[in-house]
């Protein structure tokens, strides 16, 4: 399982920068929103926290730690019918922060004109999946299993599919992957799947997908046997 190689870009910093000066205004902004229970939840332990704390109140908006930094794979259903997940394109990042009382952040950053942005922040029920997913995929199986391995995230939007992907670059056949979220592929968010368990749901539902633009457009291209 492969993916295709990144074009060489003029950034030298990493995209986990954003986090020292563009991450301040969308967290701003989004702690702003009161109207979700999180959000009000967060504030009320803060404010308990500070009133208990001897320290001079902080004000100002809350510390925030990097937990992890995950490349991020995507394919279209028609490249997956065909090649499986052999060639699933890179895309952005996703960090996953932690906010000092414990709410957990999920920031998605996209490369703009050479620039890291950020284009979406999200917390509550979606970002503590993740962060649970991600603790998952850290925890070692056996003390034997030594090599290297790599965070990802699949992100399949016509399937619903967003996954931590737990990479093993020597031996990917030992690939494992924890659904975020549910899908259409029937796999259950905050389990833990083998490799081929995933390539066979992703390529056989890949197909089901182009049979109907197939049926709908007249398109005749369709490759017999491609996963």
């Amino acid at each position: 399982m492969t993916a295709k190689k990144d074009r060489r870009t003029r950034t030298s910093q990493g995209p986990q920068h954003v986090l020292h000066g563009k991450f301040r205004p969308h967290l701003s902004a989004h702690l702003l929103a009161h109207h979700f229970e999180h959000i009000k939840a967060f504030h009320a332990d803060r404010e308990a926290a500070l009133r208990k704390s001897k320290k001079k109140v902080d004000q100002g908006l809350p510390a925030h730690t990097l937990l992890a930094q995950l490349r991020v794979y995507t394919g279209l259903a028609a490249q997956l019918a065909q090649s499986g997940m052999r060639d699933v394109d890179r895309g952005g990042w996703v960090l996953l922060v932690e906010l000092a009382g414990g709410l957990k952040g999920q920031v998605e950053v996209e490369q703009r004109r050479g620039q890291h942005v950020i284009s979406r922040l999200i917390t509550g029920a979606m970002a503590d999946e993740l962060a649970r997913a991600v603790e998952l995929a850290r925890r070692p199986k056996a003390r034997k299993q030594k090599t290297r391995s790599q965070l990802r995230i699949l992100s399949v939007p016509s399937m619903q599919l967003f996954s931590v992907w737990l990479h093993r670059p020597k031996t990917p056949a030992k690939d494992a992957f924890i659904p975020v979220t549910a899908s259409f592929l029937g796999l259950h968010a905050g389990r833990k799947y083998a490799r081929n368990t995933v390539e066979r749901a992703v390529g056989g539902l890949a197909r089901k997908l182009l049979r109907r633009q197939v049926e709908r457009k007249g398109s005749v291209v369709f490759p017999p046997q491609a996963v």
